[in-house]
């Protein structure tokens, strides 16, 4: 069954599931991870008696990078069988 701009049902529904996997992705990794790494990274280096300004910038961006692509990966992973 084609729809009126000539995809078929079954490309409409990978397109779809791509999208959902992707917001599903964005919405943990920018809701959770980088609000808690944030949040807990700079007040631990302050405990530390570490400059949090100096030392967190790297740590966030390395811990949300790993964690984007890590549940990226996963959903994309566990959606397989809904793309086959």
């Amino acid at each position: 069954m084609r729809s009126s701009k000539g995809y078929s049902l079954v490309e409409l529904t990978i397109v779809v599931v791509i999208v959902v996997i992707l917001a599903v992705a964005m919405v943990i990794n920018l809701g959770l991870v980088a609000g808690l790494c944030g949040t807990l990274i700079p007040l631990t280096l302050k405990w530390l008696r570490f400059d949090p300004a100096v030392g967190s910038g790297i740590i966030v961006t390395g811990l949300t990078d790993f964690c984007g692509y890590f549940f990226f990966l996963s959903l994309a992973t566990f959606f397989l069988r809904y793309l086959a």
